[in-house]
């Protein structure tokens, strides 16, 4: 989905389906060598979590008012 929130390297999902034609043929080498050479940056692994409130609660003081969002980088979504 295009328009969620960025992960922690800050590119969002838009921009990767806006700039699609000119981000393929790098993200292809880039992606490429990952493979090759067997290695995951460690930034790729990195994720944030925030929580999020569940609507309707009557109070937001305890645990279970919120939910856990996991935010990925894109590059780790797109590959």
């Amino acid at each position: 989905k295009p328009y969620k929130a960025a992960g922690t390297d800050g590119m969002s999902n838009s921009m990767f389906t806006h700039c699609r034609a000119c981000l393929i043929p790098m993200l292809t080498k880039i992606f490429r060598a990952t493979f090759e050479l067997q290695h995951y940056p460690k930034a790729w692994q990195e994720t944030l979590t925030v929580l999020i409130r569940k609507e309707g609660k009557a109070d937001y003081g305890k645990t279970k008012a919120y939910r856990p969002i996991t935010l990925l980088p894109a590059m780790a979504k797109i590959l």
